[in-house]
């Protein structure tokens, strides 16, 4: 059972980052050989004690643009300990009167302990009631900031710049 739970989370990590931007895909050849070779050290050294405790690690960040957009989105992995998570997009883009500081903020929960959370389509732009988007236009760097949380209090935080 704790094997295909194992095998169940590193699929769904894989599909969240099949879903990314193609040039990320040197990060999922890393995804698996890194899953591959843990998973065989850990049958070596465990014999029929197969645990989920040799998978997990620190809790890691992926932030990612969605191609053309205008989109970003973000994948944590590693966050079985954390119940809850507050997210910060911060970047500046030109308008008529110069240029022009947004923020994005957002949570998401984890109350089933989940290792992988997906974040995406988080616009860069504006949208209106009935659906039209405008683009913000002269964006070169978005920040992330994401806090992990359990039970309203921020453990961990993690930071990520993406450069266009």
């Amino acid at each position: 059972m704790k094997i295909k739970l194992i095998s169940f989370t590193i699929i769904l990590f894989a599909i969240a980052l099949l879903r990314i931007d193609k040039s990320y895909s040197y990060f999922i050849e890393q995804v698996k050989v890194a899953a591959t070779v843990t998973a065989a050290e850990c049958f070596e050294e465990c014999g029929e004690v197969f645990t989920i405790a040799g998978f997990i690690e620190e809790p890691q960040l992926l932030f990612y643009t969605m191609g053309a957009t205008n989109e970003v989105g973000f994948v944590l992995n590693n966050v079985y300990d954390y119940d809850a998570f507050e997210y910060e997009l911060t970047y500046d883009h030109i308008t008529e009167f110069g240029n022009l500081t947004e923020k994005v903020e957002g949570d998401l929960q984890n109350p089933e302990g989940k290792g992988t959370i997906l974040e995406e389509g988080i616009f860069l732009g504006t949208e209106t009631t009935g659906g039209t988007r405008v683009l913000h236009v002269g964006v070169e760097k978005v920040n992330l900031k994401v806090n992990l949380m359990n039970s309203g209090v921020t453990e961990k935080t993690l930071d990520e710049t993406l450069n266009f």
